[in-house]
């Protein structure tokens, strides 16, 4: 790790620390320059998702106007929890550094096993996200050409996951999540 990033994350850690957070910190760079910074302020916001990976990656969408973080990395002090993963997954973050291993996974389906979920069948709401996956692939069809029938074929059965399937593949090698990487697309709406 670079040792700029490392004396970063180490005084926006204590900063946390000072303020009574746990002293989680993240920084975001993209081409060598260090475009977000933050650290834990849950406890202080009470805000239960107000994580330094959370804060940082709002950070920098805010700077670059967009939500994907492409050509950027994160540098962390703690690996990140699961919801942490999946927003990087979702900014697209390619690459994330941490320093030291989380004990965070020895208990989180003892959490995970305290929450009940109920699903409620909805069919207005099971419409609404069809017709936006229909749109979107039309918007996609639209720009490939309409006489291109691979592109309009390719986008009709795997456009919404295809650009999951590329980030989180990478992510699963990248952070060795353990498990079938299937399940990780199990949450996927089927169209």
């Amino acid at each position: 790790m670079n040792k700029e990033y490392h004396n970063i994350l180490l005084k926006l850690a204590k900063k946390a620390s000072d303020k009574g957070e746990i002293p989680v910190a993240a920084i975001i760079e993209k081409d060598s320059k260090v475009i977000a910074k933050a650290y834990n302020k849950k406890h202080c916001a009470n805000i239960p998702v107000y994580h330094a990976e959370i804060l940082a990656i709002k950070k920098a969408c805010r700077k670059l106007k967009t939500w994907h973080l492409d050509d950027c990395s994160m540098y962390v002090t703690l690996e990140p929890c699961p919801m942490c993963y999946y927003a990087i997954v979702e900014s697209r973050i390619k690459n994330v550094y941490y320093m030291l291993d989380s004990k965070y996974y020895d208990s989180i389906n003892n959490k995970l096993n305290k929450t009940e979920k109920i699903k409620v069948a909805n069919d207005e709401y099971l419409q609404l996200l069809q017709d936006f996956f229909k749109k979107l692939r039309n918007k996609f069809w639209k720009m490939t050409g309409k006489g291109n029938l691979i592109a309009h074929n390719i986008s009709r059965e795997i456009f919404p996951v295809i650009f999951l399937f590329f980030n989180l593949k990478k992510w699963y090698t990248s952070f060795s999540f353990g498990g079938d990487i299937n399940e990780l697309f199990s949450f996927i709406p089927k169209i």
